[in-house]
């Protein structure tokens, strides 16, 4: 049987970008124009790293689409990824609705965000929530 060579790494910033143009392609909305702001440093990781910080990246964006923008004309969306040392910092940020409600929504399995808790943990890393002027989620990462 023929072996498969996988890539070793992965060039993360092309990655997302790639992704990020398929999501928009399918969230369209004709109400609601999206404005991305990409700060992406040119980090190389492992595919299993950049499998997980893709998908992270997917569901914040999916999420805040799909339930930050209710009756609004703009969307803004930040993404961020830095190299600092051995660890690496993603932010991810909107300028929407912000989230409601008083359950926790990590732990809650019907939650989109329960899907980003099981994300940062395949990273061994962990998230941060801040609503104010919108919803921004902190995730630090050690790099490999």
């Amino acid at each position: 049987m023929q072996q498969i060579d996988q890539p070793k790494k992965i060039e993360i910033r092309e990655y997302l970008s790639r992704i990020i143009d398929v999501i928009v392609a399918t969230h369209r909305n004709p109400h609601l124009t999206v404005s991305f702001q990409l700060d992406i440093n040119p980090i190389e990781c492992s595919p299993y790293t950049a499998m997980n910080i893709a998908q992270l990246v997917k569901e914040l964006i999916e999420n805040s689409l799909r339930h930050g923008y209710r009756g609004r004309a703009f969307a803004q969306i930040s993404i961020t990824l830095k190299e600092q040392g051995s660890q690496c910092s993603l932010v991810v940020a909107d300028n929407g609705g912000g989230m409601n409600g008083n359950s926790d929504p990590y732990k809650d399995v019907s939650s989109g965000l329960h899907l980003v808790s099981v994300f940062v943990a395949n990273l061994k890393g962990h998230v941060r929530m801040i609503q104010s002027h919108g919803t921004r989620f902190e995730i630090e990462f050690p790099k490999n």
